[in-house]
């Protein structure tokens, strides 16, 4: 089976650089598919599918101004970024893995505990003062198994899934990047309940379990074994080191980058390290050898800014590559183009028209692919006259009573000359014309004397 090489940019929706020149520079080094985040919030970066209504004080003693989201309504700039994700994806030939959430973006609290109530999702229905009082409060937050909650999550998978449906992009689908529920620790099994709902919710918008991955879980083992996903991604793989996966089959296992910070690749701004070249290699190998489905590779050094967004003129597709060379992912160099080149060609024969050819049209072949054989039945036509009183096809004579002008095949072309016709004698002029004057007569009597003269032998003195 073919191994699936991704290339993880979570904020793909909000990052900064040349979309076309990435996906091209990842096609060709190898990659199989994008890994994205489709509602992703980290530090000050959020790529948002929702319209962003106000900013509001969540009460935190540094006073921070937090977004508020409407998820009834679309961020259009995003959703036509998202389109154009999907339109080079289809260009290049790359497929699209989508995580729907991101658990680091809920529970994450720095640089400031409101940070946590930057994420979309929860600027909406977390357990506190909601700005906008017509929205019910849903009890348990983020982790809700609200009537209203379903309808809101439910609306948010139809649409992409429906958008990303009209493109020739094969995609596979997450419930959240790094799964886990918060402050539910006294409940472990409302973690699989959980993701077992939103599975549901999943499979009602139209995606198989065969296109479901499971993105680093918590209870990894317990969601296989269930069901809920087809494939498991494990993070933290940014060098080579020894595999953990939870028995489950490895034809099933995706090895992550993400989450992985001791590699000996390049370093983001906050000197977390990627994986290296020769890292990748050994990778690579170690992930044939055994069976794995494939790799997710994060280029670190995309966040090498202070800015929390990925620069994508940044990315380092050297150890992409050399994965790619190992996993066969590479796509072979297209052929030049065929040379094309316009023949001539005879109506009547449908072959090389030659020189004399009447009905000629051109038309296009690929060189070496034309027809070889010229046409044979139109031939060199030449204009003759012939005797139209002769019963032969001959060719008339200065004498020739009747005579008609046709061109026929060079090779068909009568070559005797009429004898039925001669020049008339002077009496027969004579005759035939009956002079009527004394002036005609004498032309005659001229004539008749020439005549003679012409015939008499000559006498030398």
């Amino acid at each position: 089976m073919k191994k699936k090489l991704l290339v993880f940019v979570g904020d793909t929706l909000n990052c900064d650089g040349d979309l076309e020149a990435f996906f091209e520079t990842c096609s060709k080094n190898g990659a199989t598919d994008l890994r994205m985040i489709f509602s992703y919030a980290w530090k000050y970066n959020s790529s948002t599918l929702f319209k962003e209504l106000c900013k509001w004080t969540a009460g935190y003693k540094d006073n921070p101004s937090l977004p508020f989201y409407d998820l009834e309504q679309k961020n259009e700039p995003c959703w036509d970024r998202l389109k154009l994700i999907l339109m080079w994806l289809e260009k290049y030939g790359m497929g699209l893995s989508g995580d729907f959430h991101c658990f680091f973006s809920i529970k994450q609290d720095k640089p400031a505990p409101w940070a946590k109530y930057y994420y979309p999702w929860l600027g909406n229905i977390q357990r506190h003062t909601n700005p906008r009082s017509e929205v019910p409060k849903i009890p348990d937050g983020f982790w809700s198994f609200h009537p209203e909650w379903l309808r809101l999550q439910k609306n948010y998978v139809k649409s992409i899934v429906e958008l990303v449906s009209q493109y020739k992009v094969d995609a596979t689908y997450r419930v959240m990047n790094e799964y886990d529920v918060i402050g539910w620790a006294d409940q472990p099994e409302r973690a699989i309940n959980w993701y077992g709902w939103f599975t549901h919710i999943m499979l009602k918008a139209g995606i198989p379990k065969e296109k479901m991955i499971a993105s680093n879980p918590i209870h990894p083992k317990q969601i296989m074994d269930e069901g809920l996903a087809q494939y498991l991604s494990l993070h933290g793989y940014a060098r080579m080191k020894k595999i953990e996966t939870f028995g489950v089959d490895p034809s099933q296992v995706i090895l992550s980058g993400d989450g992985g910070f001791d590699g000996k690749g390049d370093a983001d701004a906050r000197g977390r390290r990627g994986l290296g070249i020769e890292d990748a290699k050994l990778l690579a190998e170690q992930i044939n050898k055994c069976g794995y489905a494939g790799y997710e590779y994060l280029s670190r050094i995309l966040y090498l800014n202070n800015n929390d967004r990925a620069y994508l003129p940044n990315f380092n597709p050297q150890p992409l590559k050399a994965m790619g060379e190992i996993f066969g992912t590479i796509p072979k160099p297209k052929p030049p183009e065929p040379k094309k080149i316009w023949v001539d060609i005879c109506h009547i024969t449908n072959i090389r028209a030659n020189p004399f050819c009447l009905l000629v049209e051109k038309r296009q072949f690929i060189e070496g692919q034309e027809p070889k054989q010229f046409c044979i039945l139109c031939k060199e036509k030449i204009e003759v006259k012939i005797c139209l009183d002769n019963p032969k096809l001959v060719l008339s004579n200065p004498y020739c009573p009747r005579v008609a002008t046709i061109k026929p095949d060079k090779d068909l072309s009568p070559t005797e000359v009429c004898k039925m016709h001669k020049e008339k004698t002077c009496y027969q002029k004579f005759i035939e014309d009956r002079p009527v004057n004394k002036w005609q007569v004498g032309e005659y009597i001229k004539c008749i004397l020439r005549t003679i003269k012409t015939k008499l032998p000559k006498i030398e003195i």
